[in-house]
C-alpha cells in the first residue's frame, strides 16, 4: 500500500513536470537560425543628423563593407528659426561608408 502511494506521487509530479516543459515549449517555440540576424565583422551602424536649410533630423545609417545598407530616420524633424551651420559640409548621401 505504501509503495502504490509513493508510486501515484512520483507519477503525479511526473505528469506536473512534463505538463510544464510542454506549456513553456508551446509558449516559447525553439530559436532557429533563421530568426537570427547577426551582423558580420564588416557591418555597423552610427547616428548621424542630416540638416538642410533650418531643419535637422537624426538617422541610423548601417553599412556594410563600406556600402550604404540603410538609413533610418530615428527622431522627428526639428526646425530651427536660422540656418543651421554644417562644419565639416555634409556628405552626399551614401557616402557616409567609405571611409
Amino acid at each position: 500500500m505504501e509503495k502504490d502511494r509513493k508510486t501515484m506521487i512520483f507519477l503525479s509530479l511526473a505528469m506536473v513536470f512534463l505538463t510544464g516543459i510542454l506549456i513553456i515549449l508551446a509558449l516559447n517555440p525553439p530559436v532557429t537560425a533563421k530568426a537570427i540576424d547577426l551582423p558580420s565583422e564588416n557591418q555597423y551602424s552610427f547616428a548621424k543628423a542630416v540638416c538642410s536649410g533650418n531643419m535637422c533630423q537624426d538617422y541610423e545609417v548601417v553599412c556594410k563593407n563600406k556600402e550604404l545598407i540603410s538609413m533610418t530616420p530615428i527622431s522627428e524633424k526639428i526646425y530651427f528659426s536660422v540656418e543651421v551651420e554644417r562644419l565639416p559640409p555634409d556628405k552626399e548621401p551614401g557616402q557616409e561608408c567609405k571611409n
